[in-house]
């Protein structure tokens, strides 16, 4: 199932500092995105991510709903890192 991404935007985005060592904060975001799979099936995104990061490397992990026209639904979980670390 291969697809493009043709428009992805922040829909909210929080960032806090963490006092304990320069450079950490965790944050969470919600991003949306309008995804055109490769049988012309056109589908939207809603992504909610999580992370810890320290100089903006560290993990990560995010949900992604993306819901197709007949409103069916694929539902995705990931982990991964930011930066290498």
């Amino acid at each position: 199932m291969n697809y493009k991404f043709y428009y992805t935007w922040t829909i909210k985005s929080e960032n806090v500092l963490v006092a304990d060592v320069e450079g950490h904060e965790v944050f969470l975001q919600t991003r949306g995105s309008l995804m055109v799979f490769e049988n012309g099936e056109v589908a939207s995104a809603a992504a909610f991510v999580s992370g810890d990061m320290i100089k903006w490397k560290g993990p990560f992990m995010q949900s992604v709903t993306i819901k197709f026209q007949d409103n069916s639904m694929i539902i995705i979980k990931s982990q991964g890192t930011f930066g290498g670390a």
